[in-house]
């Protein structure tokens, strides 16, 4: 492999500077001879690839094997041998949605299986209600009128079925009125009947309305993921308030542990299209918890115990104000989208 030539001329081409080595201090552009055969920018492109490819391989290596070495190696300034954090979480992030696009087709058919049960459930439960109101007509027990009346209010549609000519608003307001005829401990609470609203929605809103939420919720998975990040970040700021560190250093740290997360449940996904065990994302979150906890050792230092007892505490909070986040989020995404 022939070496390409330097310039003469000591003037970066690229920004104006005295270069004196062979890349300019100021822009870090190489000072060579722009006119080069064909064969020396094939070599270019295999020398850059392999370089980047050992830089990738090396990130790969210990991030799998020294839990939290790698947001060490970063933050005392050791960084020209490793992927940057930002660039190799976006890669993760970006292959792991990919590869889960082609895999959610079949999940989306499982939700619709899943509310469609849980509306027939619904159902069966004031089909038995109307029997009971029924029963007591006819044993005259309590007052007649208004036990009919609710008899009535069950018999203008308990099924709820698709392609039954039911629009959206009816069967929400047959859902309203038929809890109404249920004894006050066997109504659905506050977050029971926002979900139902939604599911009906879902069911009533036709083939588009269900593909538009199921889009929109996929498109924007990615963003809030990202926003979990600083959330993060911050518990672990405040877990190791007396370290007098850097916001940026608990990010970096953050960076690399949610890189990890997303490359294991790639290889779990995988995995399961092939073994359909359902006990692998089990197995995948214990591993990631007893790499946290080793991560947080290394990094933060400390005793193994109280590594223990932060990790508890930190992923408490974490998944307490995930939670509360995912669930703003898909009610907000079902809003925008019906």
């Amino acid at each position: 492999m022939k070496t390409q030539h330097l310039r003469s001329d000591p003037t970066c081409l690229n920004c104006g500077t005295e270069v004196t080595d062979r890349f300019c201090s100021h822009c870090g552009q190489e000072n060579i001879e722009t006119k080069e055969p064909f064969s020396h920018l094939v070599s270019h492109f295999f020398q850059d690839i392999t370089h980047y490819d050992s830089k990738f391989l090396l990130t790969f290596k210990y991030l799998f094997t020294k839990p939290g070495l790698l947001t060490k190696q970063y933050v005392d300034g050791r960084r020209m041998d490793y992927v940057n954090p930002i660039r190799l979480y976006i890669f993760t992030s970006f292959v792991f949605f990919l590869v889960l696009s082609f895999f959610s087709h079949s999940s989306d058919e499982k939700d619709l299986d899943k509310m469609n049960t849980r509306l027939e459930k619904t159902t069966k439960k004031l089909e038995k209600r109307r029997s009971l109101l029924l029963d007591s007509i006819a044993r005259g027990a309590g007052d007649s009128a208004e036990l009919r009346e609710k008899v009535n209010a069950i018999n203008t549609g308990t099924v709820f079925t698709q392609g039954s000519g039911t629009t959206v608003k009816e069967a929400i307001a047959r859902y309203d009125s038929l809890q109404q005829t249920l004894p006050e401990d066997e109504k659905d609470g506050f977050v029971m009947r926002a979900i139902m609203h939604r599911s009906l929605k879902v069911q009533y809103g036709g083939g588009d309305a269900q593909k538009t939420v199921s889009e929109t919720m996929k498109h924007n998975l990615p963003k809030l993921m990202f926003i979990l990040l600083p959330f993060f970040a911050l518990l672990l700021k405040m877990a190791y308030f007396r370290r007098k560190m850097y916001y940026t250093e608990h990010a970096i740290f953050t960076i690399h542990i949610h890189t990890l997360i997303f490359i294991l449940s790639l290889i779990a996904l995988l995995i399961y299209q092939l073994w359909h065990y359902d006990g692998l994302y089990g197995w995948m979150t214990l591993i990631v918890y007893i790499y946290f906890i080793i991560a947080l050792k290394r990094f933060y230092g400390g005793s193994l115990g109280k590594a223990l007892l932060k990790s508890i505490l930190i992923l408490a909070c974490y998944g307490t104000g995930a939670i509360i986040i995912l669930l703003a989020y898909v009610i907000t995404i079902a809003a925008i989208a019906l």
